[in-house]
């Protein structure tokens, strides 16, 4: 069985979900986006690529998770979160 590592990369996403949920709100989806993120350890192709990413030649996948949109990547063995993508958000603001 392989074993992937991954991280979080964007700050601006942080900066999101800090400005526009309270603090526990916070913890509690960064909570669940990690648990729900522990499948990306062993089989990270099981979910779709992005297709508004794909349509910019951008190689990125994604999870969702409530109203989020984990995109991530897949390099080697390491996968990087990008982006949280809150769902009520237009797609054109996805990675800016």
């Amino acid at each position: 069985m392989l074993s992937y590592s991954f991280s979080i990369f964007s700050v601006a996403t942080a900066t999101f979900l800090i400005c526009s949920l309270s603090k526990e709100q916070t913890l509690k989806v960064v909570k669940k986006i990690f648990k729900s993120a522990e499948i990306l350890k062993t089989n990270p192709t099981s979910f779709q690529e992005e297709p508004f990413l794909k349509e910019k030649g951008l190689s990125a996948r994604y999870l969702v998770v409530s109203m989020y949109k984990v995109i991530y990547v897949v390099k080697g063995k390491t996968v990087t979160i990008t982006d949280v993508f809150n769902t009520n958000q237009h797609p054109s603001e996805m990675n800016k």
